[in-house]
């Protein structure tokens, strides 16, 4: 089972000062074990891609395209931390 991030965004003044990775932390550790975070992010938020990284998060291979053409990038990170490829896609 799967839970999406769908929006994180943090104000411009917050920024730097850890606001997003204690907020993706409260997210995290209010997942039940056998739940799979996944998350959508454009391939230039840099700082977004590495939060998502430093938090056991793994860019998937594949990547979503929206209606319009935006390509976001997926990552998916594990209750216990790195993410199981092979049971996610058994999952679907």
């Amino acid at each position: 089972m799967n839970v999406n991030l769908d929006m994180f965004s943090i104000a411009p003044a917050w920024r730097g000062k850890g606001k997003g990775r204690a907020m993706l932390g409260a997210v995290i550790a209010e997942l039940p074990a056998n739940i799979s975070l996944r998350a959508l992010c454009s391939p230039y938020a840099k700082p977004m891609k590495h939060l998502l990284r430093s938090s056991g998060f793994l860019r998937q291979r594949q990547s979503i395209v929206l209606v319009g053409g935006m390509g976001l990038d997926l990552y998916v990170r594990e209750k216990g931390g790195l993410c199981d490829v092979a049971r996610l896609n058994n999952d679907q």
